[in-house]
């Protein structure tokens, strides 16, 4: 994460708890999230621990967007 926050070092930098997956019943795989707002939108990383019965691969997850395309997605993608 210290160079993502090196990137974003004028972002603000919020997350780092890891948490149970929600979709591991079983809350033995875990997820660590890190959001960096930034001025028109805000980065998210996040890392997934599943475990080998949870029938996910372990991945890295970047997403990238700015305030209108968090508000699309917030708002349920238009449906609401």
């Amino acid at each position: 994460m210290n160079g993502l926050s090196i990137f974003f070092k004028n972002s603000k930098k919020l997350g780092g708890k890891k948490i149970a997956c929600p979709d591991d019943q079983s809350g033995k795989s875990k997820c660590t999230t890190y959001y960096f707002i930034l001025n028109n939108g805000l980065a998210l990383v996040q890392y997934q621990d599943w475990t080998d019965k949870s029938g996910f691969q372990t991945n890295v997850r970047v997403e990238i967007s700015n305030n209108e395309v968090d508000n699309w997605i917030q708002n349920n993608y238009g449906l609401n």
